[in-house]
This record gives C-alpha cells, sequence and structure tokens, in this order.
C-alpha cells in the first residue's frame, strides 16, 4: 500500500493505491495549484519519505 500526500498547511491532494509494482508512477495535476511551496509525503511498507515542491 503507498499513501501520497500533497501538502501546505493542509492536505490538497490525496491518494492511496494498493496494487503497486516496483515501478511505482504516480502523475499529480498542479495546473489549478496555487504557487507556493508543498510537501508531497509518501507513505509505504518501507517507510515515509517526504519531498519539497515548489510551483512556479
Amino acid at each position: 500500500m503507498q499513501e501520497i500526500h500533497l501538502s501546505q498547511w493542509k492536505i490538497i491532494f490525496s491518494t492511496t493505491d494498493n496494487n503497486l509494482t516496483s515501478n511505482f508512477n504516480k502523475e499529480i495535476n498542479t495546473q489549478d495549484i496555487s504557487k507556493d511551496l508543498y510537501y508531497v509525503n509518501i507513505k509505504s511498507n518501507e517507510g515515509l519519505k517526504v519531498y519539497k515542491l515548489i510551483i512556479q
């Protein structure tokens, strides 16, 4: 299982996928999201990873 959250001070995008392969790929449309700094949290069976995303 893998969960992806895109957040600033609140979650603005969230998804959960149960059928994953080792080459997991997820496209997130950021066209309607304000220009700013966001955090992408990816939680999987291997742990939690946090990435910064800058939308310009």
